[in-house]
């Protein structure tokens, strides 16, 4: 969902190195080198579906709204993800990725490929602990929480943490916590996808909860 929103992110990067290989100075009598790049672009490649006035005029602008924070963290944290991704997929190395996709629209169904696969790990890993949470919590004599339980607690949880200006990445985990401990995992698909967009990113890439 808000992975959409790295776009921009990945084709600034991309769009540098095409740049590098345009110069705006050229050598009176120098030869056009070869572009290796020439094509790796398209029209639109850099625009996303959360581009435009009409799409944020859908969202709730304010201050305390969760997705508008997670859209923010988003747009502020894009840089960091897609280097995580390259990291991980291609060894950091941007050039050998455009060169692998071939055009920017292949190397960004990629990158989209790889935050969904990392989400659906993120999820069923955390489910495998609750299920098994759910053995000890039974062994105690308690029973797993409601859903209609956990989700009420989750939105007060997550309404006192707004009106007290606390950051989208610390509503994540405190929504992630709550739900392991209740021995259900029901958040919102956009705090799911800040936490799994920090992971990519690296726990300590900004130091604290306050971005």
């Amino acid at each position: 969902m808000l992975e959409e929103i790295c776009r921009r992110a990945l084709y600034q990067q991309c769009n540098a190195i095409v740049r590098a290989e345009h110069p705006i100075v050229r050598l009176k009598g120098s030869t056009e080198p070869e572009r290796e790049f020439d094509n790796f672009m398209s029209w639109d490649s850099g625009y996303h579906t959360w581009d435009g006035a009409l799409v944020r005029r859908r969202v709730d602008k304010r201050a305390g709204d969760v997705l508008y924070l997670a859209w923010d963290w988003f747009e502020a944290h894009a840089d960091g993800i897609c280097t995580g991704f390259l990291r991980d997929q291609y060894k950091g190395d941007l050039r050998a990725a455009m060169r692998e996709c071939g055009t920017f629209d292949r190397l960004f169904t990629s990158f989209t490929d790889f935050f969904a696969e990392r989400r659906r790990l993120f999820v069923g890993e955390t489910n495998a602990m609750i299920e098994t949470l759910k053995v000890s919590i039974a062994n105690m004599g308690k029973a797993p929480q409601s859903h209609g339980g956990v989700a009420n607690l989750l939105k007060v949880l997550t309404k006192t943490m707004r009106d007290q200006g606390s950051s989208i990445r610390a509503i994540a985990k405190v929504q992630y916590y709550v739900c392991i401990q209740a021995g259900i995992y029901i958040p919102e698909e956009f705090i799911t996808d800040v936490l799994v967009g920090a992971n990519i990113e690296g726990d300590n890439a900004n130091g604290n909860d306050n971005h």
